[in-house]
């Protein structure tokens, strides 16, 4: 056999073009199979620091792109490592300086929160971006956070919101209906006060995880100093189920599946155990295993390769039928489709048969909230049901 620098430098090169277009048609399948444009796979590379993809992201993009996934800050404190200078690095600069403000108004609202609730005894801790911004990232705006997310323990949710209304909090929906369904469905009492960005105090998850998944976090989380008084800290493991479960929820932002990228990299081989255990316990086998494929599949990370491929061989013959035609374009599954298959599969949820009702049916808070408050109750839930399928 003779080797390929023996052929000259001619052969060699016809070599590596070779190799070149076999990795340029496997990235290209990945990219279909997981639904994504060229261009949001080209801002997946550039999030990993490829100069390639940075500088052709960076003479294409309007800002349009990075804004819509979250990641102006992070393109442009690696645009400016390398010195670009583009209209897109001048957009980038921009949501930058936007994210960096966000966050200081972010960290001055949790620590007056964090007082309030210390003061009323209620522990707490934080949830998504606000919780992964200052703790995978090396600067807070790499990781663009919208509201301040917070968990607390289900008991104290009367205690927290007594405590948060007397000093300026509102809620941000009134109404016995909505009342209602924040006891019966809801997870999260939702409140405002100015000049602050929206506050969420979750005293339960969302509908697609097991009843009692909140209270274990918090029996797993430990306190915090760097965060304000009183804070707590999820494992980095039960930080990766969250975030797993919530990439799902939420617009499909790159950013909730780079979170995944980052958390797998700082978890020690004991703790990707601990995720996939966890994931067994509480029926998660589904969202964690796919939205680990994600991840995986586009940053080639083997902390959540590892993770899929122990949890894969644990699907149920409906999962296993969902990821199948999922994997067709697999950023694009529905939730609805998620919820169907698990509940098919006989796995835990605290929606259970209730959530494919509710979405044909929403309860009549969702309704109240999103209707006029003059109009007959009749005429708010027709017109409701009118325009829900449209959303």
């Amino acid at each position: 056999m003779v080797d390929d620098k023996a052929r000259g430098p001619t052969a060699a090169a016809e070599v590596g073009q070779k190799a070149g277009r076999k990795g340029s048609t496997a990235e290209r399948k990945d990219r279909v199979r997981l639904g994504l444009t060229a261009a949001e796979w080209r801002l997946a590379r550039a999030l990993e620091s490829d100069e390639q993809a940075l500088t052709e992201l960076a003479a294409k993009d309007s800002g349009e792109l990075a804004r819509q996934h979250r990641a102006g800050g992070a393109l442009y404190l690696r645009a400016r490592a390398l010195g670009l200078e583009t209209p897109a690095v001048d957009a980038w600069r921009q949501q930058t300086l936007a994210a960096a403000a966000h966050h200081l108004q972010l960290l001055a609202m949790a620590t007056e929160v964090a007082g309030t609730l210390s003061e009323a005894g209620v522990e707490w801790l934080p949830l998504k971006g606000f919780d992964l911004a200052t703790r995978l990232y090396d600067a807070p705006e790499e990781r663009p956070t919208g509201d301040l997310d917070l968990l607390i323990p289900p008991a104290r949710l009367d205690d927290a919101v007594d405590a948060l209304r007397a000093t300026g909090w509102g809620a941000l929906y009134q109404g016995s209906r909505n009342r209602a369904f924040l006891a019966e469905e809801g997870y999260a009492w939702m409140a405002v006060k100015a000049p602050y960005p929206l506050l969420e105090v979750h005293f339960r998850l969302w509908g697609v995880v097991p009843e009692g998944f909140e209270i274990a976090l918090f029996e797993r989380s430990r306190p915090d100093q760097a965060l304000p008084t009183g804070g707590r800290r999820l494992t980095l493991a039960d930080a990766y189920l969250v975030a797993a479960v919530h990439a799902w929820l939420s617009p499909r932002y790159l950013v909730a599946w780079w979170d995944l990228a980052r958390i797998s990299e700082r978890l020690a081989p004991g703790e990707i155990d601990d995720v996939v255990r966890e994931a067994k316990a509480w029926d998660l086998h589904l969202p964690v295993t796919l939205a680990a494929e994600v991840s995986a599949t586009i940053w080639q990370h083997q902390g959540c390769r590892a993770i899929q491929r122990q949890l894969s061989p644990t699907l149920r013959f409906p999962e296993r039928l969902l990821a199948a035609r999922a994997r067709r374009r697999l950023t694009a599954l529905s939730l609805s489709g998620l919820q169907a298959a698990r509940l098919l599969a006989g796995r835990r949820s605290r929606m259970r048969f209730k959530a494919p009702w509710r979405r044909v049916w929403p309860h009549a808070g969702i309704v109240e909230r999103s209707t006029p408050e003059e109009w007959p109750w009749l005429a708010r839930r027709l017109w409701f049901q009118i325009r829900w399928p449209l959303r």
